[in-house]
């Protein structure tokens, strides 16, 4: 088989949702590509393998293609270097290596501002905010706010919700609750406007959390509530049931004319789970 048909392959097997399985042909591809010095080539199919590990929640073994994929970029003084420098920023950040993913961070900000790439901006700085966020928080707020501020421009949505997801969760860890519920709410409604459910789910967990912080039972339950039921339409009955169990052990913090509200909700939930594991 070709390297065109190897290719095709690993697209096909992407697609299917193969994910071991493509990352293997992108290996086969990536492999004959190097073997014939087209380093450039095999510099993104390595870049693809190191982004599929990352889907697959192996961010040790994706470490290792962008790594590559970096080295090979470097080697040619090719902008794609900003790519892989991002790519090892976030999986160095998810590895808990923060101060590598800094240095990486950095150099990928650095390209992309020399190339005016302006997503690229906005995602290197809201890379480096998660790699700063445990020891620098304001550092983290002002590479956060940068984001924000770009990927408004751009009208990336997307973007700007998980932003504000962000922001929220910095808040919350410095004690700046108001603040904090702000964001959610914004991205809440961002999530709405896009008929995000599953963004919309977790984002109701936040807010619900933030309301227990704040002794606010009744309405943690409620945003409980509400998040279990998105997450039964997104069919994922296991976070629905952990929330329900989350939403129960509340109830005794509740008055009494809201408990039997709550646990006839919670009945309703748990019925529209079972009849979804028996269809």
């Amino acid at each position: 088989m070709g390297i065109k048909e190897e290719i095709e392959k690993a697209i096909s097997l992407r697609e299917q949702g193969k994910l071991a399985e493509a990352v293997e042909a992108y290996h086969t591809v990536a492999k004959l590509l190097e073997k014939e010095g087209h380093i450039l080539d095999a510099a993104n199919a390595y870049l693809e393998m190191g982004l599929l590990l990352n889907e697959s929640a192996d961010d040790e073994k994706a470490l290792e293609w962008h790594n590559k994929a970096f080295m090979f970029f470097n080697e040619k003084k090719d902008e794609r270097m900003a790519d892989a420098a991002y790519n090892l920023c976030v999986t160095l950040v998810n590895l808990g290596k923060y101060e590598d993913a800094l240095k990486y961070g950095l150099t990928s900000l650095q390209i992309y501002k020399k190339l005016d790439n302006e997503d690229g901006m906005a995602d290197a700085n809201y890379a480096l905010a998660l790699a700063k966020m445990d020891h620098s928080p304001e550092e983290s707020i002002d590479n956060l706010n940068k984001a924000l501020k770009i990927y408004t421009k751009l009208k990336n949505k997307e973007g700007v919700s998980s932003v504000h997801i962000e922001l929220g969760n910095i808040f919350l860890t410095i004690d700046k609750l108001e603040e904090a519920m702000a964001h959610f709410k914004k991205a809440l409604s961002l999530y709405k406007t896009a008929e995000d459910r599953e963004g919309m789910a977790s984002t109701l967990v936040n807010i619900a959390e933030l309301h227990e912080i704040n002794d606010k039972y009744r309405d943690a339950a409620f945003n409980f509530v509400k998040a279990s039921e998105k997450f039964i339409e997104c069919d994922l009955p296991d976070l629905a049931e952990e929330f329900i169990a989350r939403t129960d052990s509340l109830i005794s913090e509740l008055p009494k004319s809201t408990r039997r509200t709550v646990r006839k909700k919670l009945e309703a939930l748990n019925e529209q789970i079972k009849e979804k594991g028996e269809m």
